[in-house]
């Protein structure tokens, strides 16, 4: 027989297992709270603070004409079985005049198409077909969980061939947000067609660890460890996504995709240190544009005119000069 265990083992194996029930409950109530589709959704986010909401909404109003313009559009929701096996869906607006300009704008967290309703119809306006994903854990999409753009990457990728598979002379530029900014900055870190001429990144963060690291201090004012730990190791198990490997800051190394970096100087949510990193980093060719007194993701609200002019310079850079200098505005 063995030795029965001395009760000082039984109350440090209980103790073990009450520490450990404890990291993974303290997991799964992080995760739940912010990387599912139901956490998305919750009309209340105290977690976001008043410039996170900003990005969220995407200040409509600031643009006219875009939101009856998104209103006014049929429902033209594309579905595509990706390489995943998951089923994606993306808003799709077609230009006036067929042509071979492709706009594919990524929203950021807790927003929608719709919400990136302004910045597609500047794109529209100068002739651009629109291609509006939902990422994960968001709107249509099937996925219950969000990964930061992590899995997303590998959608907007696919997106990208299905429109190279119908227009093999598509010219495709790459937009996005905050999270949609991060999910561009990984997808040009893969193996893409040369129909992506360029990338536009407003405000996109060097890793979602190091995000998560900001938001712990600065919005859910609790420790990184255990907490954010647990999410890490809960998240890998839930959904094969971990904040570490969740890395636009890895990505731009290897890139070879023309990419803008927008940031705001007064940006405190995904902080604006976070550019100078991204865009040191990055070994493709490169711009970058600092909005002075812009917090997150309004640089464009901010100062507008220097936003877009900024914008459409560097696009038509990269265009083929007879789409550059289409216009239907």
């Amino acid at each position: 027989m063995g030795k029965k265990l001395s009760k000082g083992a039984k109350i440090a194996l209980a103790g073990a297992a009450g520490a450990g029930l404890f990291y993974f409950a303290a997991g799964a109530g992080f995760y739940e709270a912010f990387l599912t589709s139901k956490a998305v959704h919750k009309k209340n986010k105290p977690h976001l603070p008043p410039e996170a909401e900003k990005e969220r909404c995407r200040a409509l109003e600031k643009y006219e004409n875009a939101s009856e313009w998104y209103a006014a559009q049929d429902d033209n929701d594309l579905e595509l079985i990706s390489l995943r096996g998951e089923t994606i869906r993306a808003r799709y607006i077609p230009a006036e005049v067929n042509r071979h300009k492709y706009l594919i704008c990524i929203h950021g967290y807790t927003s929608s198409p719709y919400r990136m309703a302004g910045p597609a119809y500047e794109f529209y306006k100068r002739g651009f077909n629109v291609l509006m994903p939902y990422l994960g854990g968001h709107g249509l999409s099937d996925r219950k969980t969000v990964s930061m753009g992590y899995h997303d990457r590998l959608d907007i990728v696919d997106w990208i061939n299905y429109l190279v598979t119908f227009d093999e002379d598509a010219e495709i530029v790459l937009y996005g947000v905050s999270m949609g900014a991060a999910t561009t900055l990984m997808t040009t870190g893969e193996d893409l067609p040369d129909n992506v001429k360029c990338a536009i990144s407003d405000c996109g963060f060097t890793t979602a660890w190091e995000e998560f690291m900001v938001q712990c201090k600065n919005v859910v004012h609790l420790p990184p460890f255990p907490f954010l730990y647990a999410l890490r190791r809960y998240a890998i198990i839930r959904d094969g996504f971990d904040p570490r490997k969740c890395s636009p800051l890895d990505c731009v190394q290897r890139s070879k995709t023309p990419t803008l970096f927008i940031h705001g100087d007064k940006d405190e949510f995904v902080p604006f240190w976070m550019l100078d990193v991204l865009y040191d980093n990055a070994v493709c060719e490169k711009e970058r544009l600092v909005v002075e007194g812009a917090v997150h993701a309004n640089s464009d609200e901010v100062n507008p005119e220097l936003y877009w002019k900024t914008v459409f310079s560097f696009v038509d850079k990269y265009l083929t000069p007879a789409m550059a200098e289409e216009s239907v505005a």
